[in-house]
């Protein structure tokens, strides 16, 4: 993970459930702090009454996003988070599953298609889909969020992927070189890779180049040797979500964010 591991401190030291971790990247892109907050085990009561005075005194002088992810089944937490203004903005599924027993249908056939790592000459073109592809993920939907940053936030993440040296996909179209779609992934651990980011040209979807896109991917990390993959995946997305299904993939764990904002 690198350079995008967060380092993570109580809100009220010494020792407290609560968890924080400024956001470094996210912060210098949008100008203010992004910070992530994890609640642990924190009682819901304890909650309500430290949380507010750590938000109150956290760069007072400055808009803040705070965001948390929490079990949709912790009631208690969620309403104690709604009390201090954290306010729901997407649920997201966690999948895991071995990659060679996700069922890859033999009639895909890809001859027209070429999946390949992306070079410098590849970037331009990566870059302008990032830049209009994902429009529905909670930054975009949090109305106090700017959609251009939010925009610019893929571009960024693809330039730090090529320049960390993952794996970056391009798909495209061996007649007219066309790129249809790009797919990032990275190790997340020994033996097991994050499907950390795909898009596919808004002109090619719902034809069928999906699953044969993920098809492509799948088979070459298990040519690279990685046995299992993870990937999250925002509610509302429901066309990846149903490609996943197909795939005959299960859910691993469901959580909501919330975000907190002060102007």
């Amino acid at each position: 993970m690198g350079q995008f591991t967060l380092e993570f401190a109580p809100c009220i030291p010494p020792a407290n459930a609560l968890q924080f971790a400024a956001v470094p990247w996210d912060s210098a892109l949008f100008g203010f702090p992004f910070v992530e907050l994890r609640c642990g085990d924190a009682p819901p009561d304890r909650v309500a009454a430290e949380l507010p005075g750590w938000l109150a005194d956290y760069a007072p002088d400055e808009s803040c996003l705070v965001y948390t992810r929490i079990d949709p089944l912790n009631v208690p937490l969620s309403a104690a988070l709604a009390a201090c203004g954290f306010f729901h903005v997407e649920a997201t599924l966690d999948l895991s599953f071995r990659l060679r027993e996700a069922k890859l249908a033999a009639e895909w056939r890809t001859d027209m298609l070429k999946l390949d790592l992306a070079g410098e000459d590849d970037l331009p073109a990566i870059r302008s889909l990032a830049r209009t592809a994902f429009t529905a993920d909670r930054l975009h939907l949090d109305p106090h969020l700017s959609s251009e940053i939010a925009d610019q936030r893929y571009v960024n993440w693809i330039d730090n992927a090529y320049a960390a040296g993952e794996m970056l996909f391009t798909y495209k179209d061996r007649r007219s070189g066309k790129l249809l779609g790009f797919y990032h992934a990275r190790e997340s651990a020994p033996g097991q890779v994050d499907l950390a980011l795909a898009a596919l040209d808004r002109a090619y979807q719902r034809v069928g180049i999906g699953p044969m896109l993920y098809r492509d991917v799948f088979t070459a990390c298990i040519e690279r040797g990685y046995e299992t993959a993870v990937t999250r995946i925002a509610l509302q997305n429901t066309d990846v979500l149903n490609l996943y299904m197909g795939f005959g993939v299960r859910l691993s764990r469901v959580l909501n964010t919330l975000h907190w904002f002060r102007a």
